[in-house]
């Protein structure tokens, strides 16, 4: 019989990887926790959290001109 090992991802130096909950390094920072710090932060500063497509750059000069 086999068993199933769960993996789950982690932020750690500076990516994205996914460990055993038992052998993840130290300083590695679960995903879903580290979402949440920051959704909270977001919430605290009062800026609401805008997601979508960015406005056209209107400072630009347009290229046939």
């Amino acid at each position: 019989m086999g068993f199933w090992v769960v993996l789950k991802e982690y932020f750690w130096r500076g990516g994205t990887w996914q460990f055993d909950e038992r052998d993840a390094p130290a300083d590695a920072v679960l995903k879903s926790d580290a979402d949440a710090v920051e959704a909270e932060a977001d919430a605290v500063e009062g800026e609401p959290v805008v997601k979508g497509r960015k406005p056209a750059n209107k400072a630009r000069t347009p290229a046939n001109k």
